[in-house]
């Protein structure tokens, strides 16, 4: 190997070590699925928004990149949560040409709509963290035959009573309906 590869793969194994020995970093092998009533009650706030943008930066350290994205709040579900815009964070992202994928991560594209569960970070009022990971972004998209709003909830890894691990599809619904039944999981 040449010099630059040598460095570029030291630097990948040195974030990679980060990630895995930086305390209150959760670190998973699969992402178990989670049911609604689980990441409705795990959740501090769920909102209805859009996308306004995603930024990639490094953290304070310039250890980990880190992507914030700013939701603009159309509907709160659930918290009391005042704010227009809300933020999110969370591992990974590009930067010019290094990138930190993790696997259970949503993906954002600006405009689009989505229900969003999420929980306060502690010591940042103004920033969250995902709820639920992949499970916890839920994109709404118009049906273009029946002009209603629906939500595409991501599945996830189930292990079955053998020991056996299954992906659980993602499944689509309407958006009244999911917004119907985090409400009866929140008067429980």
């Amino acid at each position: 190997m040449n010099n630059i590869t040598q460095r570029v793969c030291g630097f990948f194994l040195f974030i990679l070590g980060c990630a895995l020995i930086i305390p209150g970093i959760d670190c998973y092998g699969i992402m178990p699925a989670r049911s609604l009533e689980d990441i409705t009650l795990a959740a501090d706030n769920i909102v209805v928004g859009q996308v306004l943008a995603t930024n990639t930066l490094w953290n304070q350290d310039k250890t980990l990149i880190v992507t914030e994205v700013k939701v603009s709040i159309s509907d709160v579900i659930k918290g009391d949560f005042t704010q227009e815009v809300l933020t999110v964070e969370f591992i990974g992202g590009e930067i010019g040409t290094i990138g930190l994928k993790v696997s259970d991560t949503p993906e954002f594209q600006a405009n689009e709509e989505i229900v969003l569960f999420s929980n306060n970070i502690k010591d940042r009022p103004l920033v969250q963290k995902i709820t639920g990971r992949t499970q916890g972004k839920c994109k709404v998209q118009e049906n273009l035959v029946s002009n209603i709003k629906e939500v595409t909830i991501a599945g996830g890894k189930k292990v079955d009573d053998n020991g056996q691990v299954f992906t659980e599809a993602s499944k689509t619904i309407p958006l009244d309906v999911f917004i119907s039944e985090i409400k009866e999981v929140l008067v429980k």
